[in-house]
């Protein structure tokens, strides 16, 4: 939860850098964006491995359960790696870096909203596989997995209710019960 915000943070903290006019390299937007990158993969992590700790390796590791590895992220195949969203998200991020370079701090701004929704994919996928591994209902039982599902859920519930309508979900409700 904490790498994944605090990438979110640097990431942020490049478009604000580059609505005031620090474009610098080396200490300006483009040094907060790669921050933001090296909070999301980690320095242990190979392309297209399962060898670091942080988010793209989460992505890693659910596009096997979720067949999103490969260009077209239709593949359960560990072989075909990156998975999609981290082959999306490198290509935004390059992009977002180029456009903090040039000064177009909107189009990064653009490219960090895509981010953001790439980089919350692998937590439901954390959140909804450890759902599963936990419920006893379908003989999957153990402390373990519960706590992964809490952990993931932890990060991604506050997306979900940021994004969900209260009116909307009202209606749900009143749907679903007599």
């Amino acid at each position: 939860i904490n790498a994944w915000i605090y990438s979110l943070y640097e990431l942020n903290s490049a478009v604000y850098k580059c609505s005031i006019g620090n474009t610098a390299d080396l200490t300006g937007a483009p040094h907060a964006w790669d921050e933001g990158w090296a909070f999301y993969a980690g320095s242990l992590q190979s392309e297209g491995g399962t060898d670091g700790y942080l988010g793209y390796t989460l992505a890693e590791k659910r596009c096997t359960n979720f067949q999103t590895c490969g260009s077209a992220g239709t593949s359960g195949e560990s072989a075909d790696r990156p998975s999609k969203v981290n082959r999306d998200l490198l290509s935004y991020y390059n992009s977002g870096l180029a456009h903090l370079q040039a000064a177009e701090c909107a189009d990064a701004n653009a490219d960090l909203d895509e981010i953001k929704k790439l980089m919350t994919v692998p937590l439901v996928q954390g959140t909804m596989k450890y759902a599963y591994y936990c419920d006893p209902a379908y003989g999957n039982e153990g402390a373990e997995a519960c706590a992964e599902g809490y952990a993931f859920a932890a990060a991604v519930l506050p997306v979900v209710d940021a994004l969900c309508d209260s009116t909307a979900a009202a209606t749900i409700k009143s749907n679903m019960i007599p």
